[in-house]
């Protein structure tokens, strides 16, 4: 019988599509884009004899929108356990490369279940502490029509099929400065971040079970920036912004924490959801927040578009795992990291990683970000102002031996920025 497990998992491994069929990584694993009615078959490795051990397998495949995928795997035999920890086979309705919706299912029986939107992604793994006997599963993937072939709506949060029109932006302001000051450190030393220490962090929450699923940065008022992959695959209205918070458990530590309606997703119109290039998304809020001591937005790096970051130390706050698959933090964290340049990050081997010229890296041993850190800001201090340099967007575990962290560059997006918002940012000398 299968065992079915919710998962909370960031799954780093980010695979590219360039069309069909499914086809096989390095280990196992494939990707492609399914038209309507396009039916795929994917299968475990050696399939009918045993699988391998220590198996990390991912499949992922992209259908067009409004259309969703049916999963049925007719014959599936994997080791059972009460919590699927031997072998896991986990599956995201949403088509989730991060599996923070996933349920996990291991045992002996057959699969049929359809994807809720046009992403579909699947992740294998086996474990190498168990001698193996199991002949694995076969699967096939259908693009259908989702809903029972109901009629559906168009979501809010799916990017124009043509970019936004340009709005001649207003030139950058350097008085009344209100960007990047930052609140005391009131704890020395340590990982958990002072209250209201960093009044531009925002947590993006998933309405439905009120979690800080990915976090953002205030830039304005009224504009936030996240990461693309963290809004793309939801509805405007499951979504929301948590300003000025600190614990996610507590409603007393901090005076200025709110939530505030999105009224308004940009996605860059280049973002690649396969390569997870162009990874950067602009929010609107519903009304303009006020301004205080626990909500400030984070300077943008105008002044600094040439600057060599190279050596230089940035600080990533968020409310992720503090270990790959671990528990999501309850307080807000930070860490410094040294900055990478587009070229040194280049220098590193990456599995299923492409780095390009739009992404910039971090990378000390030990040193990360990770599960639920996504869209989160890197910041960096100058001149007692901090400006906003990268958006966490991938990696490939977290704090591993030699693999960078990777992050939206934002001085390759500062004029997107502009013709988007139309807002006279202000830049401090």
């Amino acid at each position: 019988m299968l065992t079915p497990q919710l998962a909370v998992v960031w799954f780093l491994y980010v695979v590219r599509c360039h069309g069909s069929p499914l086809r096989q990584t390095i280990n196992c694993g494939g990707q492609a884009f399914l038209n309507f009615g396009r039916t795929e078959y994917f299968a475990s490795p050696n399939y009918p004899s045993p699988y391998g051990r220590g198996l990390h397998c991912h499949w992922m495949a992209v259908s067009p929108y409004f259309t969703a995928m049916k999963l049925k795997c007719e014959t599936f035999n994997t080791a059972s356990s009460e919590d699927c920890s031997v072998d896991s086979f986990y599956f995201s309705k949403v088509g989730d490369f991060f599996m923070r919706d996933g349920k996990i299912y291991c045992g002996t029986g057959s699969l049929e279940v359809t994807t809720n939107a046009n992403y579909f992604s699947v992740r294998f793994l086996s474990q190498n502490s168990h001698p193996n006997t199991h002949t694995g599963f076969q699967c096939s993937v259908t693009v259908v029509l989702p809903d029972g072939g109901k009629e559906i709506s168009i979501p809010n949060t799916i990017p124009p099929s043509k970019p936004a029109p340009i709005i001649s932006p207003p030139a950058p302001q350097s008085s009344s400065c209100e960007c990047g000051v930052k609140g005391p450190s009131r704890i020395v030393g340590g990982q958990e971040s002072g209250i209201n220490e960093w009044p531009w962090q925002v947590g993006l929450e998933y309405v439905p079970n009120m979690a800080i699923i990915c976090g953002a940065t205030l830039i304005s008022t009224q504009w936030v920036l996240t990461a693309a992959h963290c809004v793309q695959q939801f509805a405007i209205q499951d979504l929301k912004l948590r300003l000025g918070e600190h614990d996610k458990t507590s409603n007393h530590e901090s005076a200025y924490t709110i939530e505030k309606t999105i009224e308004h997703v940009v996605i860059h119109p280049e973002f690649d959801a396969l390569s997870i290039d162009n990874n950067i998304a602009l929010l609107k809020m519903d009304t303009p927040v006020t301004l205080n001591d626990g909500i400030r937005p984070i300077c943008l790096p105008f002044s600094y578009v040439s600057e060599n970051l190279s050596g230089q130390v940035g600080t990533v706050t968020g409310w992720g795992t503090t270990q790959f698959e671990g528990n999501l933090s309850n307080v807000l964290r930070e860490v410094e990291v040294p900055i990478l340049t587009t070229s040194e990050c280049m220098q590193y081997t990456f599995n299923t990683i492409t780095i390009t010229d739009n992404m910039i890296c971090t990378y000390e041993e030990g040193k990360d970000a990770c599960q639920g850190d996504s869209g989160g800001p890197l910041q960096w201090k100058k001149n007692n102002r901090w400006y906003l340099m990268g958006l966490v967007s991938m990696g490939e575990g977290c704090a591993n031996v030699n693999s960078p962290g990777v992050y939206s560059k934002i001085t390759n997006y500062l004029n997107w920025i502009q013709q988007q918002t139309a807002v006279p940012f202000c830049s401090p000398a």
